[in-house]
């Protein structure tokens, strides 16, 4: 079967090629080793060397010689050199029809035999072959194919291909549930996208409510762990004395109450991630333990006397300064330096320019969707319950933006939700300017407002709800029905 050979225009060959030594060139001993119809030749040398150069190349051969002329900007551009081999692919396929492919990887730069490298191996299937004063003329055999990366078939083939050889962080779809636009919270997922597929420890820095978890979640999502166990553990929430047993196990009657032997969450995660959350408030006899756990890959279960081998990845999260915590000694500075390879600082709401537009048009779906009113009229805002909310500090993040604009949905009585609404559905926590605001008045009683507040909370998620308790509790964020009673009874 007759073949194309496909290569650039190289230093050597153009000066051996001018001056007439056929046997110095590179592109010349390929074509005396293939039975090439075509020799389709990419330069980006000036046209008239160029030209020179490839008369004398037609003199020495029977291949029809087409050139095609790409003018770079930087010949280790990736960007621009995609761009020039793609269309000379493309022409001169639609000049002498499909045939075998050969891609020459020697000429030109290595950014250049990168292209037909990874071109060869997916959406355009070649022969690869090499030449060399050493060794001659070889056929360039690569063990692995991309093409089930790389389908044509799949969007955005071509920014993926150029992202992958310019070393860019790949477009992980696992990421895509984050919402943001603006460059503080970019600069995060940017960092995020690039340590997923690198197996190293993370740790995730930021306010209650920024989305830590999702965070991580996106991030073992996009391993080579993505099939394996994602743990989550919130540390602030273990018992204090069971601490040490819900992370890494105990035996049966190595205390009171262990009735049978019981496997952590340290064994549970397993060959996949361990979510330590809030990790800032384990004791310092815990963070011993899981020090040692993560510098010797084994777990000893309390009042075991063996270990057990557990390779994990291990993401942790706070919203406490470890900084300061190292130096004040509430915090190892070994284990900081354990989890803290690579550090991710994810900034608070009211800094992340032009996100709260984007993630309040987000919520009023959601929040309609969980009413069942996305078939009817979902809810919208008026412009100044829009202007209200978007002046808010947000100190409670995206979780207090969230919970707001429910509670909102919840008490408002038309499809628009107005700025009144909105007002009455604030909570005065950490909100520096309530807090300086306050008015406190004789004999107020917190306990008693809080209640009313929970019970009309109750009342008004039961009657959107038709009495369904189950889905009551869900609408109020309520981790089961009968913390929705308690609510009720209060």
């Amino acid at each position: 079967m007759k073949s194309i050979l496909y290569t650039w225009l190289g230093r050597t060959d153009l000066e051996a090629l001018s001056q007439e030594k056929l046997k110095e060139s590179p592109i010349f001993s390929a074509l005396s080793n293939i039975d090439a119809k075509s020799i389709v030749v990419l330069s980006n040398y000036p046209m008239n060397l160029t030209i020179a150069a490839l008369e004398n190349l037609k003199k020495s051969t029977d291949s029809e010689v087409l050139l095609i002329h790409q003018k770079l900007r930087s010949p280790i551009d990736h960007t621009e050199i995609y761009n020039a081999v793609r269309i000379a692919l493309d022409e001169s396929e639609s000049k002498f029809g499909i045939h075998q492919r050969i891609f020459h990887l020697t000429p030109g730069t290595p950014a250049m035999s990168s292209i037909w490298l990874l071109l060869g191996k997916s959406i355009y299937p070649a022969q690869l072959v090499a030449t060399s004063k050493e060794q001659g003329f070889q056929k360039v055999e690569i063990p692995f194919q991309i093409s089930a990366e790389f389908s044509p078939s799949l969007h955005g083939v071509d920014d993926r291909l150029i992202r992958l050889l310019q070393s860019l962080p790949p477009e992980a779809p696992e990421f895509d549930e984050i919402l943001y636009q603006s460059q503080e919270m970019e600069k995060a997922i940017g960092l995020a996208r690039k340590l997923a597929p690198r197996n190293v420890p993370v740790l995730v820095l930021g306010e209650t409510g920024t989305g830590k978890e999702l965070i991580a979640r996106s991030i073992h999502k996009a391993s080579t762990r993505y099939d394996k166990p994602f743990v989550p553990v919130n540390c602030g929430a273990l018992p204090r004395e069971l601490i040490d047993s819900e992370l890494f196990g105990h035996k049966k009657g190595s205390f009171t109450g262990a009735e049978k032997d019981r496997k952590g969450y340290v064994e549970a995660a397993h060959s996949g991630t361990l979510f330590l959350d809030e990790i800032g408030e384990l004791p310092l006899h815990s963070q011993v333990r899981l020090l040692r756990v993560l510098q010797e890959g084994e777990v000893t279960p309390v009042g075991a006397t063996t270990s057990k081998r557990v390779n994990f990845r291990v993401i942790a999260a706070t919203n406490v300064p470890l900084y300061d915590a190292v130096r004040e000694g509430t915090f190892r500075e070994d284990l900081f330096h354990r989890i803290g390879v690579g550090i991710i600082q994810v900034p608070p709401l009211r800094s992340r320019t032009g996100d709260i537009g984007l993630l309040i048009e987000h919520f009023l779906i959601d929040i309609s969707r969980q009413l069942n009113r996305e078939r009817n009229s979902p809810f919208t805002l008026t412009p100044d319950a829009k202007t209200f909310l978007l002046q808010q500090p947000w100190y409670g993040n995206v979780r207090e933006l969230q919970n707001s604009l429910l509670r909102a949905a919840l008490w408002a009585t038309e499809d628009q939700i107005s700025e009144e609404d909105v007002q009455e559905a604030m909570l005065p926590f950490n909100s520096e300017k309530t807090q300086e605001t306050l008015h406190i008045p004789p004999g107020f009683d917190a306990n008693k407002a809080i209640a009313e507040l929970k019970r009309s909370y109750a009342g008004k998620a039961l009657e959107l709800s038709g009495g369904h308790k189950t889905k009551a509790a869900e609408l109020l964020g309520l981790n089961s029905y009968q913390v929705l009673d308690k609510w009720r009874d209060a």
